[in-house]
């Protein structure tokens, strides 16, 4: 892995362009990569031009190829959209409980208004990004939550942030917000912006790692 990489490379060897510390990142990455499972609650605020979208979301993933996103609240309530790997996913519940119903997993009807397919929501691939642009990663404290110290991790590029699997209209965002729990070395919020506007607010709770999810979880 990438943190392992740079782990065995000598400080000298980098010179001025030593790769930044990022102490809570790099707890946070160690935390996703250790979990063999996880799901969450996500209460979802999207922004595309003139239109917004809020949804209450329930994710869960289980490596390396199932996951399940659960429309609790919101536009498509009661769907449920199932990921068995590959480039389609399966939707059951709402109207459609009585038919089986196989889309591609890029298709408008499920993605969310920005575009963004539900592995959207998956933690490994944006802390992979976060660790790729390191040096334009910063990390500073930030509020209490429930009592609890936060720390903020700040990916900012003025150019854009180009991200693997991110939709076209994605990379024209600036700055990406991850406030994490210091203690537990776990993301509560995540924020989007194009310059000075807020595109995306992800605000997670109900988090659950490595709770045991068999097939049974992903139907």
């Amino acid at each position: 892995m990438l943190l392992s990489c740079v782990a065995l490379l000598p400080a000298a060897a980098f010179g001025e362009n030593a790769p930044r510390s990022l102490p809570v990142l790099e707890a946070l990455f160690r935390t996703v990569a250790n979990a063999k499972d996880y799901s969450v609650t996500i209460d979802a605020h999207e922004v595309d031009g003139a239109r917004s979208d809020d949804r209450v979301l329930r994710f869960s993933f289980r490596k390396p190829n199932r996951a399940k996103m659960e429309v609790v609240r919101g536009r498509g309530a009661g769907i449920r959209v199932i990921w068995n790997g590959g480039a389609t996913v399966h939707i059951r519940g709402g109207l459609l409980s009585l038919l089986p119903v196989t889309l591609d997993l890029q298709d408008p009807r499920v993605t969310s208004l920005r575009g963004n397919t539900m592995l959207h929501a998956e933690f490994e691939p944006v802390l992979d990004c976060f660790l790729n642009h390191r040096n334009a990663v910063t990390e500073r404290p930030g509020p209490r939550i429930d009592g609890r110290s936060t720390v903020l991790i700040t990916l900012e590029r003025l150019g854009g942030i180009d991200c693997p699997g991110d939709v076209s209209r994605d990379r024209a965002v600036t700055k990406d917000v991850l406030t994490v729990v210091r203690a537990s070395a776990t993301v509560v919020r995540r924020e989007r912006y194009v310059d000075s506007a807020v595109v995306e607010r992800w605000s997670l709770r109900d988090l659950a790692l490595n709770a045991g999810l068999t097939e049974k979880d992903f139907h």
